[in-house]
């Protein structure tokens, strides 16, 4: 039997840490990317529902604008729009058009109250982007937007793993 040693020089064992240091970095590479992408879907769910709410809010102003205009001279003007829109599921169905007409699919209808001399609307799309509107009536313009704020629903996950301390 021949007694053949393997060599391991300088340049062996520099090749060999070569390749393994490249390995890592494809694999950083390929989860890096994975994750760039999940970022950016979540992205665009994000501006997609946002815009969304933010189409369907413009079209219940628009309505707002057409009842609170075709109001009888004698009628209070609020009046009139608080019979159009009693609650969230007419305002649903009257949105439904105008937002065809912009070619949205609109929001959902989450909230409609009609508290003290104001009237507030939430608008909510797919499940974690809301918008409240909130309008109080003007004598001049008909009535003055008070609040148009944006905002993501966030769900605190139970069971995190994480040591609480018991």
């Amino acid at each position: 039997m021949s007694g053949h040693r393997m060599r391991m020089g300088p340049v062996t064992i520099l090749t060999f840490l070569v390749l393994l240091v490249m390995a890592v970095m494809a694999v950083l590479e390929v989860s890096t990317v994975n994750a760039q992408n999940a970022i950016e879907q979540r992205q665009r769910e994000t501006v997609a529902a946002t815009y969304r709410n933010e189409a369907t809010a413009q079209a219940f102003l628009a309505c707002l604008d057409g009842v609170l205009a075709n109001a009888q001279d004698g009628d209070n003007p609020w009046e009139a729009a608080h019979a159009a829109f009693p609650d969230a599921k007419a305002l649903q169905q009257s949105l439904s058009e105008p937002c065809q007409e912009m070619g949205v699919q609109a929001a959902e209808v989450t909230n409609l109250d009609w508290g003290g001399n104001q009237l507030t609307v939430v608008f909510q799309s797919d499940g974690f982007r809301q918008l409240t509107a909130t309008v109080i009536p003007e004598a001049q313009q008909g009535y003055m937007v008070t609040q148009w704020n944006a905002e993501t629903l966030w769900e605190e996950e139970e069971g995190t793993g994480l040591w609480t301390g018991q």
